[in-house]
């Protein structure tokens, strides 16, 4: 991929982000700054070895930013928001058919997610039921 792709490519990310803090904290605009920003850098360092297509990485990584800072969003409204932003509903961090496992627990994206938002207590809380 060109840089200027890769560009390209991080700025819509961002983009999206941002519009899906919108829709789902309307009214609080500190809210959505913090929790766009948070979701962008976290994505943005996944995006270099992605578990997941960019779209659903970045709804992935705004949940697990909701859930891990105590702002929860269910999964049944991320697809409702999803569907918005993004013209169609995504499935919020499914197993892999293949390790039958859920990316965040993986050794790498766990030490992604804990230097974005170091909170070891609300980590295992988010996977605990994975």
């Amino acid at each position: 991929m060109t840089k200027e792709k890769w560009d390209a490519l991080i700025e819509s990310g961002g983009e999206q982000i941002e519009h899906l803090a919108m829709r789902v904290f309307d009214e609080d605009e500190l809210l959505q700054e913090r929790i766009a920003e948070l979701t962008f850098n976290m994505w943005e360092e996944l995006m270099k070895k992605p578990p997941r297509s960019p779209d659903s990485l970045a709804a992935d990584v705004f949940y697990i930013v909701c859930k891990m800072t105590g702002n929860r969003v269910s999964v049944a409204n991320m697809k409702i928001y999803t569907d918005m932003v993004y013209g169609k509903p995504l499935r919020v961090i499914p197993r892999s058919k293949i390790t039958k496992s859920k990316w965040p627990v993986e050794e790498r994206e766990k030490a992604i997610i804990l230097r974005h938002l170091p909170d070891e207590e609300a980590y295992n809380d988010m996977v605990k039921e994975w």
